[in-house]
């Protein structure tokens, strides 16, 4: 027969490799489930990988600060139109016979 404290051993060393194995499948599972939803978020993207998506905001951006500018100048534009506009026509002299 088998010393009394292996009674006590064997109950706690089947809960320590049960823990062991529960955390390793856990593990594995949440990295199937991330993999996944990383494949996902792929396609739903157009399969752009995050640094292009970067490039990509950050020409958008620079878009944007060219059509800000843009609107300026055509601002600035009208004003020099309206200005010219309003301007007195020089008087003429009167055509020679």
């Amino acid at each position: 027969m088998p010393p009394e404290w292996y009674f006590i051993l064997e109950p706690l060393i089947g809960m320590v490799v049960g823990g062991v194995v529960l955390v390793g499948g856990y593990k594995t599972i949440n990295h199937w489930i991330e993999r996944k939803h990383e494949r996902s978020m792929a396609q739903l993207q157009g399969g752009l990988q995050p640094a292009e998506l970067d490039r990509l905001k950050a020409q958008l951006e620079v878009v944007e600060d060219l059509a800000y500018r843009l609107q300026d100048v055509e601002e600035r534009l009208d004003f020099a139109e309206r200005v010219l506009s309003q301007q007195k026509q020089p008087e003429r002299l009167p055509e020679g016979k």
